[in-house]
């Protein structure tokens, strides 16, 4: 009996040993607090690492490994969902590792995030052609994601471009909004004259964006553009994302030029940044472009 109960006791060892722990199911004693961890970063005390992860590259171990990872990943927008009226794109993931004194290893994670929504336009009036830039953040604490902490990694300089497609064009009013910091205002409203007759795909809505140029300067939040074949717009932002709930947001109207039968155009948005590791970083570590596309119903 003896011989049974440690043959026993040896299987459950094994058994408890050899199955996969998780980090969300771990508990790590840590008194490391946020405000130490900037101080270290300031003080240059902590081993700081930035990287830059491909999202197609993320590997299972490394989500079963990181919680807040894996937290971010599935927070992220279904951008292989295709949608008439909408879309959206992410950018990679940025990250920033830091090496406490005490042996800590805090990670903080962002991925900037962009949409696109525009209504079907009808023969007579306006639709509304929207596209906005905000972010998911996490943070991880020895794998462990903890909440409340203040987003790391910083977006700057952010321009956006838009453009509507075939047999439409701009009209009325372009206009900025967002929760980011230094929010409701743009450096520079500009736009390009394009023929009605062109510029109809995603790739050549993308070409006019090389034929913006400035039609004013200044911080505004509005501003009037007049109805002359209007097919791309840009606004620079004045303000920075780096909280979870921050947004950057372009809006204006596209309406009809001609009475055509039924048909779908493109609408393409580019959104332009500079990724800042620190708030307080001299020099973005990096500028990157991307581009979120929809459809939409003309006539």
């Amino acid at each position: 009996m003896k011989k049974m109960k440690r043959m026993l006791a040896t299987f459950l060892c094994i058994v408890f040993i050899t199955q996969p722990v998780l980090a969300a199911d771990v508990f790590y004693d840590s008194k490391v607090t946020e405000s130490q961890v900037l101080q270290e970063i300031e003080n240059g005390v902590a081993e700081v690492i930035d990287e830059v992860i491909d999202i197609s590259t993320i590997t299972q171990q490394q989500l079963d490994e990181d919680a807040g990872l894996r937290s971010l990943v599935n927070r992220l927008p279904n951008i292989n969902e295709k949608k008439t009226n909408s879309g959206s794109n992410t950018g990679n993931i940025y990250t920033t590792t830091v090496t406490t004194s005490s042996g800590d290893i805090v990670k903080y994670y962002s991925t900037p995030c962009f949409y696109i929504k525009v209504t079907d336009v009808g023969k007579t009036g306006s639709s509304n052609f929207t596209s906005s830039m905000d972010m998911i953040n996490s943070t991880t604490l020895n794998g462990q994601e903890v909440k409340g902490w203040k987003g790391y990694i910083t977006y700057k300089n952010i321009v956006a471009e838009i453009g509507c497609g075939y047999n439409t064009e701009f009209t009325s009013l372009v206009s900025v909004d967002g929760t980011h910091s230094g929010s409701g205002a743009m450096k520079a409203v500009m736009y390009a004259v394009i023929a009605v007759s062109g510029y109809s795909t995603v790739n050549s809505i993308i070409d006019g964006f090389l034929e913006l140029r400035k039609l004013s300067s200044g911080s505004v939040t509005r501003y009037s553009i007049a109805k002359d074949n209007v097919r791309a717009l840009s606004a620079e932002f004045t303000g920075v994302l780096n909280d979870e709930n921050d947004k950057a947001i372009i809006e204006s109207s596209v309406s009809a030029e001609e009475n055509l039968a039924l048909t779908k155009a493109n609408a393409v948005a580019r959104w332009t940044y500079d990724i800042y590791h620190g708030l307080g970083a001299p020099r973005p570590s990096a500028t990157k472009s991307y581009t979120v596309t929809t459809q939409y119903n003309v006539g």
